[in-house]
């Protein structure tokens, strides 16, 4: 409904294994965005494009 353009992925999440906590996060996003081009726009992308860092 809002449209890829509009996630922005952060987590505060602590974990002992940084490793395996992205590996969690990654697994689900890419069965939820299963396309590259979307999961770099919510892993940087988006929010490189409105602080005007891209």
């Amino acid at each position: 409904m809002l449209g890829v353009d509009k996630i922005i992925f952060g987590s505060d999440h602590f974990a002992r294994s940084q490793r395996n906590l992205y590996g969690n996060f990654s697994y689900i996003l890419e069965r939820a965005f299963p396309d590259p081009e979307e999961r770099g726009m919510i892993l940087g992308g988006n929010i490189a494009r409105i602080l005007d860092c891209e």
